[in-house]
């Protein structure tokens, strides 16, 4: 629940310069369930690669095994999901970025673009330990690193005036 604290005009500008570790993190919050699916394909294709390998089919169990390890490999291994990331939005990387509250909406402004969503067409947050996304339905948006906040609860307090602004625009809505 979102906190009734109102943030202050210089609470609702936050500035950082974007790092690789930002956009991977940011993929993880995006793609959290495609993991686990993808995690247990991997777990079914290993277990099923060594029963088969055990039962004498080698070549099928060993590509089996295979793509379970490299599945591992690629949903898994953070340097693996570097590189990946790192070939699409490279151009991203070592670019400042501006994340500005309004009344009306919330304004994105990195590598040259700007992008504005207005309250209410978020629909929520989620976050972890490093990243706080902004959702519109089930899909994140944006990712905010925690780190560009100087203190944690200065990242919180962001956060619930960003719920606080949606649950407004989501009543003015019913209204």
């Amino acid at each position: 629940m979102p906190s009734s604290r109102t943030a202050t005009p210089a609470d609702m500008i936050v500035r950082w310069t974007t790092t690789l570790d930002d956009l991977v993190d940011g993929s993880h919050l995006t793609a959290s369930g495609l993991r686990r699916i993808v995690a247990i394909v991997g777990i079914v294709a290993t277990a099923w690669g060594v029963l088969i390998v055990l039962t004498g089919d080698r070549v099928f169990g060993i590509f089996l095994l295979a793509y379970g390890l490299l599945d591992f490999a690629v949903i898994g291994f953070r340097p693996v999901e570097r590189a990946l990331i790192g070939r699409r939005v490279r151009h991203l990387v070592g670019r400042p970025c501006v994340v500005e509250l309004s009344a009306d909406a919330i304004t994105i402004r990195q590598a040259g673009a700007t992008g504005k969503l207005g309250w209410a067409a978020l629909t929520g947050v989620r976050e972890d330990g490093r990243t706080i996304a902004l959702m519109t339905g089930r899909a994140v948006r944006f990712g905010i690193p925690k780190r560009a906040f100087a203190t944690p609860e200065a990242a919180a307090a962001y956060r619930d005036e960003i719920l606080r602004r949606i649950e407004a625009a989501i009543l003015a809505e019913t209204r």
